[in-house]
């Protein structure tokens, strides 16, 4: 979930949607931490666009081989 800058009371980082260390204290995080965090995120996001690519490449292939399938019938009517 989202929250808004006001909603949370403090900054939040534009680039990566996690709070700035002094936002939560509560979570006693390293600046190593923070920074680890930052790039697991960023390397699932990149994980969860690529198959999410490979599937729309796969579903567009079966769609063209579905109509090509339905030309031929079309054809020999």
């Amino acid at each position: 979930m989202w929250y808004d800058r006001e909603t949370l009371g403090g900054k939040m980082t534009e680039e990566h949607n996690l709070p700035v260390p002094d936002d939560a204290p509560w979570l006693n995080l390293s600046q190593e931490e923070i920074e680890e965090l930052r790039n697991n995120k960023k390397q699932l996001s990149e994980y969860g666009r690529e198959k999410i690519r490979e599937k729309i490449i796969a579903i567009g292939k079966e769609c063209m081989i579905r109509y090509d399938e339905a030309l031929k019938k079309l054809a020999d009517t």
